[in-house]
């Protein structure tokens, strides 16, 4: 890994050290409210993920039909 990015993940283990997104992974309500949007609404548009973090919401925008996500 580069030392820049090391750098980074070990300033974020720190300030996040149950890890930086496990919350939301282990937010299966949440994680059902965004993928029951993007069924209905993510067709063949383009979405803008801003904070991405893992990428989950990104990810399943383009798997119900999303052009692009950014």
């Amino acid at each position: 890994m580069p030392y820049y990015l090391e750098k980074s993940w070990n300033r974020s283990q720190l300030r996040f050290p149950e890890g930086m997104n496990l919350g939301m992974i282990n937010d299966p309500y949440r994680l059902a409210g965004y993928y029951a949007f993007f069924q209905h609404r993510a067709k063949d548009k383009v979405i803008l993920d801003v904070g991405a973090g893992l990428g989950l919401i990104g990810l399943k925008a383009l798997e119900y039909g999303a052009a692009h996500v950014y």
